[in-house]
């Protein structure tokens, strides 16, 4: 005869099965614990028995016995020990895999791979076949390589990565989809410490990165260079995007900015060759450089509901490129590093065409709200003419009079062009200092007055707000009403 306990350790109070097996069928047999009978049962005919021994809520931690004794309760027949103690340890699974790529080799197509919470993983990793990763806590640790994951494959989700140091090269990503992958996401999380970016994925298409926490990384945050090729449908919504490419002594004071230069490529998204693209509702702060910047022919950019502040230069900046939609963003406090011309401001439109500005707050920015500057760009001449560009139903709130809102050439490129079409209405302003003979419109020629800045095709009905509008639309935006 056998008796398993189950469970033989146990919590009190609590009832523990006394299984019995090589029983005689049919027979009567007496369970006791310590000494005492607690149940009386017959076994089944194939020689079973199954019975539960309550343990009180006021048992003696320790050992106990339980026994099982024949029909007359004086022959002990079997006995197991029963463990009774506070708090149960229940160890924690073994994990089948030498490592992190075993793992996910292992997991077949379109399967899961949930991994063990609390893990670090000093490796690298690449998947190769349509997946759900689910990091479930678990982190990785780059120390030394240049890559935390690779994706080489369509279809792939990573859930809640935390990744760690990488020495990832300039312009690319420690989590990384290759050209040509489709339908990727990345949701949750927190990445920090690449030598590049955190994260790349402009050379895939239809992928979403959302809800992840991405800062303290070299360069940028997120590198979103496509080859003309790729790069289609891209989403980064919701995401955390601060303090990348911040400088070297770990301090910031608004102006500084890291190692990397953020004329060339630095601050918190860098974008290229992208095919609607869209940046939805992410916070974008205290980055060395741009916060959001599409740059080099990227085709009907959306950039909805973002707050971008903090940043060294321009809060949101559309380079070279066709067709963006700037809609319903709060920019404040950017530019104080680029604090020239009209480039450090909250929104800047630059040598573009046909975009739209729109439902935009700005605020106590270097150089004023929403700018449009046309350069004679040589390197990139498939944007001209610059047309079709519209500002309009913006607020922008100033200190001083630099630039609230300003369109700005630098060559006779023919910008003001009645034909050319850009033109901005509605806007509404507030300035700390009374209009004076100091610019701060500019549409062709500079303006001091907003009554004369009315009078161009850059303004049509634009107003000025009172204290305490200005209050309540900042308010309302989420930005400080001082800067």
């Amino acid at each position: 005869m056998k008796l398993i306990l189950d469970p033989a350790t146990t919590a009190r109070p609590a009832t523990v099965d006394a299984n019995v097996t090589e029983a005689g069928g049919g027979t009567r047999y007496n369970i006791r614990l310590d000494g005492a009978t607690v149940a009386t049962a017959r076994a089944t005919k194939a020689g079973t028995l199954s019975v539960g021994v309550a343990i009180s809520a006021s048992a003696a931690l320790g050992a106990h016995t339980v026994q099982v004794r024949d029909s007359s309760n004086k022959v002990t027949l079997a006995s197991a020990t029963l463990s009774v103690a506070d708090v149960i340890v229940v160890p924690p699974p073994v994990w089948p895999y030498a490592t992190l790529q075993a793992a996910i080799d292992a997991t077949p197509s379109g399967g899961t791979l949930v991994l063990p919470s609390g893990r670090v993983f000093a490796e690298s990793a690449r998947i190769t076949k349509p997946m759900t990763l689910d990091c479930n806590g678990a982190a990785i640790d780059g120390t030394g390589r240049p890559y935390w994951i690779e994706v080489a494959a369509s279809d792939v989700t990573i859930l809640n990565p935390i990744c760690r140091t990488a020495t990832t090269p300039v312009q690319n990503g420690a989590l990384r989809f290759l050209p040509g992958t489709a339908r990727g996401k990345v949701s949750g999380g927190d990445l920090s410490g690449s030598f590049g970016a955190a994260i790349a994925f402009g050379n895939a298409n239809q992928t979403i990165v959302e809800n992840v926490n991405i800062h303290d990384n070299g360069q940028l945050g997120v590198h979103l260079g496509g080859d003309g090729v790729h790069g289609i449908g891209n989403v980064l919504r919701n995401c955390h995007v601060h303090h990348n490419n911040a400088p070297l002594d770990g301090t910031w004071n608004g102006i500084a900015h890291g190692a990397n230069d953020p004329e060339w490529e630095a601050g918190g998204v860098k974008a290229t060759r992208q095919t609607n693209l869209t940046f939805d509702s992410n916070e974008v702060d205290h980055n060395g450089g741009p916060g959001l910047w599409m740059d080099i022919y990227g085709q009907a950019t959306q950039y909805l509901g973002n707050r971008c502040h903090d940043n060294t230069h321009a809060g949101i900046m559309e380079e070279v490129s066709y067709n963006g939609i700037i809609r319903g963003n709060a920019c404040w406090k950017n530019g104080f590093g680029k604090a020239v011309w009209a480039w450090g401001c909250g929104i800047l439109i630059s040598s573009s065409t046909g975009t739209i500005a729109e439902n935009n707050v700005t605020a106590w920015n270097a150089r004023g709200g929403v700018a449009v500057l046309s350069q004679n760009r040589q390197d990139w001449p498939g944007v001209k003419p610059i047309s079709n560009i519209k500002v309009r139903n913006n607020v922008d709130a100033m200190l001083d009079n630099v630039y609230s809102n300003a369109w700005l050439e630098d060559f006779a490129g023919g910008m003001f062009d009645l034909a050319r079409g850009n033109t901005g209405s509605g806007n509404r302003y507030w300035n700390a200092i009374p209009e004076d003979s100091r610019w701060r419109f500019a549409y062709g020629s500079s303006y001091g007055k907003l009554a004369d800045f009315n009078a161009t095709y850059g303004e049509e009905g634009g107003t000025y707000l009172t204290d305490a509008q200005k209050d309540a639309v900042l308010t309302a935006a989420g930005i400080p009403v001082a800067p």
